[in-house]
């Protein structure tokens, strides 16, 4: 069995826009829909492995509906230009992982999702999948087709089955339930009157709008019903135009021409660096690579002159002596660099104890974590750690929470493999952000201020501190007050109560 994937990007992309937090590169590009679709792409593209596939993006210029029913989607909210920057970015991505993006003027994302869905049909063994957020796509269900329906949990896959035993009617039925029912974030007006649990009656009995209409003397359908119906037939067939899937889009492209092309991985390895999609380039295990054809894919290194030794604790402190600045990682065993060497220790922490004693700086990544862990072995290190999680907080205070690997894609402009020694990427970071600080002014900052704090604050959390109970009850009193008061002047000003506490209120 061949599967073809066919996505709604606006409808996807929207989707991660608002279910994922505010994603920025260091320039300020917004990248949290770009990455989230990716994501959710990646996941079913794992599953269904698809034979060929496809993004289909809506356009500015009217479509068919449009030009007939002026009212069609009136009223929307414009797309939030953070979103709206992402869609050349994402496109291009989905280019670059081997999908073909397809947009026609005239037509809605939907009409081309439903013509490379009905493509299936013209093959034999062929399936086609339909990812979107989008209830209106469930009319496209059949036995050659499947609907992927994204929502804020799990995607929810609806075959026939499945639709019917959500809804009790034939998804051939869907686009009549519409018509009757309406649709307000389309502007589709409806029957008057008439909302799902009537629309879903009228159906499971006579099945469509022409058996409705030709049986509105039916004892089941009341007067009241009834009125309503006559009144809104016009409206009810109008509205069945509306929501109708058109599945004869002129694409001028045949299946084949949709085959899965694979990832361009030199192409897409420099993209996510552009948009600091470290993750992204460890899963898919992408690589730089050389343009000439038959070239191999070195993977980018750090300092890869730098001589490797594995050394016995005593031999290390002879090798990094007093005044020295050395990286040190302790993710797998202990590794240590000073940008020329590359130590692997044979010992533990404890026999290290003298390089905590203040005569050398020693860079790592979380550097309050090193100081619970040196605590734990019972050790009293008196020693500030150059935590390059701070430098990169005190050049942009988004960064301090980003990974090794993150932190390395945005200010080395690269991806490490997974092989590269932690300890010597972080010799290099730390060379690369105290210049970048040191341009920036912030010296002080990060010396004076943002290092010496960390240990200070690693001693709060392993021990606590006091508070004065009495004084802070008195503050919470004292706020309490200041808040009834402002409360009672924000409702005079409103001239009614309401509640504050709403955002939407």
């Amino acid at each position: 069995m061949k599967n073809i994937l066919v996505v709604d990007g606006n409808s996807i992309l929207n989707r991660a826009f608002y279910g994922i937090r505010p994603l920025t590169t260091k320039d300020g590009k917004h990248t949290n829909a770009i990455y989230g679709m990716l994501n959710i792409l990646l996941r079913h593209f794992e599953v269904l492995k698809p034979d060929y596939a496809a993004v289909a993006f809506d356009l500015k210029a009217p479509n068919f509906r449009k030009l007939r029913f002026p009212y069609y989607k009136e009223g929307r909210h414009p797309t939030p230009p953070e979103l709206l920057s992402q869609f050349d970015d994402a496109k291009e991505c989905l280019r670059l992982l081997g999908f073909h993006t397809l947009e026609l003027e005239g037509y809605e994302a939907d009409d081309i999702l439903g013509t490379v869905a009905e493509m299936a049909k013209s093959q034999p063994d062929t399936h086609a999948f339909v990812l979107s957020g989008d209830r209106d796509l469930l009319q496209l269900i059949d036995e050659k087709t499947t609907v992927l329906l994204a929502s804020t949990g799990e995607t929810v896959s609806y075959d026939i089955s499945a639709f019917q035993a959500k809804y009790s009617i034939s998804p051939s039925e869907f686009v009549d339930l519409k018509a009757l029912m309406g649709d307000s974030s389309d502007n589709i007006p409806g029957v008057p009157g008439v909302g799902e649990k009537t629309a879903l009656k009228l159906m499971s009995e006579f099945h469509s709008l022409e058996g409705i209409y030709e049986n509105l003397d039916s004892k089941s359908i009341s007067a009241g019903l009834r009125a309503k119906l006559e009144n809104g037939q016009g409206s009810a067939y109008d509205s069945r135009f509306l929501a109708t899937i058109c599945r004869e889009v002129p694409l001028g492209l045949s299946l084949a021409e949709l085959a899965y092309e694979g990832v361009q991985c030199n192409e897409l390895y420099h993209k996510c660096v552009k948009l600091e999609f470290s993750q992204l380039i460890r899963k898919l295990n992408l690589l730089p690579c050389k343009e000439e054809e038959g070239a191999s894919c070195p993977c980018p290194t750090a300092s890869p002159n730098l001589h490797t030794e594995t050394l016995p604790p005593d031999e290390v402190l002879r090798r990094f002596p007093a005044d020295c600045k050395l990286a040190m990682d302790t993710s797998e065993g202990i590794t240590l660099c000073d940008g020329k060497v590359l130590c692997q220790v044979n010992g533990t922490l404890a026999d290290l104890a003298p390089l905590f004693d203040g005569s050398r700086q020693i860079i790592v990544y979380d550097g309050k974590r090193l100081m619970h862990h040196l605590w734990e072995l019972g050790l009293a290190p008196s020693f500030i750690p150059l935590d390059v999680m701070l430098y990169a907080y005190v050049l942009n205070s988004n960064d301090g929470t980003a990974d090794l690997s993150t932190l390395c894609l945005r200010h080395l402009g690269e991806s490490p493999a997974e092989s590269t020694p932690a300890a010597a990427l972080l010799f290099r970071l730390e060379e690369h952000l105290a210049k970048a600080i040191k341009e920036q002014g912030a010296e002080q900052l990060l010396h004076d201020v943002e290092l010496p704090l960390s240990p200070v604050l690693a001693e709060m959390e392993r021990n606590g501190f006091r508070i004065n109970t009495d004084a802070l009850e008195l503050y919470g009193r004292r706020l309490a007050e200041e808040i009834a008061c402002l409360s009672e002047n924000i409702e005079a000003l409103a001239g009614h109560p309401f509640n504050i506490n709403s955002p939407k209120q």
